[in-house]
């Protein structure tokens, strides 16, 4: 976490680039943009920016603390004062459907199993022996002492990680976008957290 937009842009100048370990990484142009230069108060002048508070500000879907809400909500007075269009609300029609589809969950769950196995074959060396997710769940139980901390529960987040079987699928695809209606004719989504 960063304190200030000057700060975020400080510390991905430093960070930012190619990561042989990290496909994701792979499209960052060769030379690293400064971006201390585009910080500019007047960025935002002219911009229209969306706020789809259905479920994103609903404390009990998000799990959010209340305050989350109150500070989003300062924030937005801050954006307009800079010059953007502030449309609130910019629901996306299809917010609920998307929450009760569970298809963050599945994107999440596969993106973490697969990265994380694959991150641990490219491991040349491994004093654990840990190779993959379902080794981590394995090793983790075996060692509770150093691996389960104080008021830790339990591993579901994990297995959830480990029995999420779909990729590559069409379903997991699909579950990876926002259809385009539903875009409130705003070029940025804005939600707390986001």
């Amino acid at each position: 976490m960063v304190r200030s937009i000057t700060d975020a842009a400080i510390v991905l100048s430093v960070i930012a680039g190619k990561d042989p370990n990290d496909n994701y990484t792979l499209v960052q142009p060769a030379v690293i943009p400064d971006y201390m230069k585009a910080l500019k108060t007047t960025a935002l002048r002219g911009k229209r920016i969306g706020v789809p508070r259905i479920v994103f500000t609903d404390d009990n879907s998000t799990g959010n603390d209340p305050y989350v809400n109150i500070a989003f909500n300062k924030s937005l007075d801050i954006i307009r004062g800079l010059g953007a269009t502030v449309v609130d609300p910019a629901d996306l029609p299809s917010a609920l459907e998307i929450v009760k589809s569970n298809n963050e969950t599945v994107v999440l769950n596969v993106d973490f199993k697969v990265q994380l196995d694959a991150y641990y074959r490219s491991l040349v060396k491994n004093p654990s022996g840990v190779r993959s997710l379902a080794d981590l769940i394995v090793y983790n139980d075996a060692h509770p002492a150093l691996e389960e901390p104080t008021n830790y529960t339990d591993q579901s987040m994990y297995v959830g990680n480990f029995l999420t079987f779909v990729f590559p699928s069409s379903h997991y695809f699909q579950s990876d976008r926002v259809p385009s209606h539903d875009r409130a004719q705003c070029g940025i989504l804005q939600s707390p957290g986001v």
